[in-house]
């Protein structure tokens, strides 16, 4: 139940969206506005003081946890973790209020985003994307079973009279690959996946910001990499690559094994390298786990609290009118959005500076021309 977070933080607007969901599940079924804030104050008591403690150094990944007056206490080093003590509680009918406090209030907050038709009363956690109503297995597709009944199977198939097709891509009507319809594989594919695999499977985009997790910097747990990543260089060398599978051409994947955190766009337009540009608005919403990966001037995302009025801010990165615009409530492109009253000052701001330098650079343009 980790990564719903940066999903829901994703969706961080002021209004009830599709946006987020649609992108995952392909059904129009809204967040509720500010849904991190509604998944930890209104939906459940995670904003509680759970008695929950933590000792030692957080950003090493070295420290203990003590829960509450439960008596429980667990040391972390890194990856790995430990009960504290010999005797391990044994007694659940009187458990800890505190930690039965904890998890229910996880429970409640996390179906925000697991429960988001309302109509799922048992919920798979494990899971990325929402829980919907599972329909009866199809007699055409295998698609319609539940994804962790799909991707338990993936090793099986079903042979033909030349070739193998693996169970997640082929019908049980099938007899051999002839019979495989690309265009409604495709379909059920992004049903089950939603659009973001393919998107990074064809584009080999870099994904930094998903995989580093639990470095001591986030909430997330285990880390994802050896302790002794400090660098981007360092985390290049130590991710494992992994292939995008298409055996059979239908999806468009390149043949070539795919590189997690690619860093051709880096050589092709230059990185951080932006001598040679000119008239770009990087557009940071700080709500937005992604604006860890924007550009900026000066990072702010490292002295948040200094970033806590409704007022928009811009950096200016170059010369050559390359601005970092920083807004500090907006979620997943707010600033695209269409407009609310809802939206906060910043948000209208945000989207008043960008047609202000647009205007400019058409003007310049047009004087260049004369």
């Amino acid at each position: 139940a980790q990564g719903i977070w940066f999903d829901l933080a994703e969706g961080s607007f002021p209004y009830p969206s599709s946006y987020i969901p649609f992108a995952l599940l392909h059904k129009k079924v809204n967040l509720p506005a500010w849904p991190m804030q509604a998944a930890c104050w209104n939906a459940s008591q995670l904003y509680k003081d759970w008695g929950v403690r933590f000792h030692g150094d957080i950003h090493d990944v070295r420290y203990r946890i003590d829960y509450g007056d439960s008596g429980i206490s667990l040391d972390v080093d890194w990856d790995s973790v430990t009960h504290v003590g010999s005797d391990r509680p044994t007694n659940f009918s009187r458990v800890s209020e505190d930690v039965v406090g904890l998890l229910t209030s996880v429970r409640d907050a996390v179906s925000i985003w697991y429960n988001i038709t309302r109509d799922v009363y048992c919920y798979n956690v494990s899971q990325v994307a929402p829980n919907i109503k599972l329909s009866k297995p199809s007699m055409t597709t295998a698609f319609s079973q539940p994804k962790a009944a799909a991707a338990a199977a993936t090793t099986s198939t079903t042979t033909t009279k030349n070739m193998e097709i693996p169970f997640h891509i082929r019908s049980p009507l099938s007899t051999n690959i002839g019979d495989i319809d690309p265009a409604k594989i495709c379909q059920e594919e992004m049903k089950r996946t939603g659009s973001w695999e393919p998107l990074c499977c064809n584009d080999e985009m870099n994904l930094v910001i998903t995989e580093a997790r639990g470095l001591g910097r986030d909430f997330f747990w285990p880390p994802s990499l050896p302790r002794n990543v400090t660098t981007y260089r360092d985390a290049i060398r130590n991710v494992t690559a992994s292939s995008c599978s298409d055996p059979y051409d239908i999806f468009g994947y390149s043949k070539e094994p795919y590189e997690l955190w690619s860093t051709w766009l880096d050589t092709y337009y230059g990185g951080v390298s932006m001598n040679g540009h000119s008239n770009i608005v990087f557009s940071n919403g700080l709500l937005d786990p992604w604006s860890a990966g924007g550009v900026y001037k000066e990072e702010p995302t490292l002295d948040l609290d200094s970033i806590n009025e409704d007022t928009a801010i811009v950096q200016n990165v170059t010369k050559n009118d390359i601005v970092a615009l920083i807004i500090p409530y907006g979620g997943h492109h707010t600033d695209l959005m269409y407009r609310s009253p809802m939206d906060p000052v910043c948000v209208s701001q945000a989207r008043q500076i960008e047609e202000y330098y647009i205007a400019r650079w058409i003007q310049n343009w047009k004087r260049s021309h004369e």
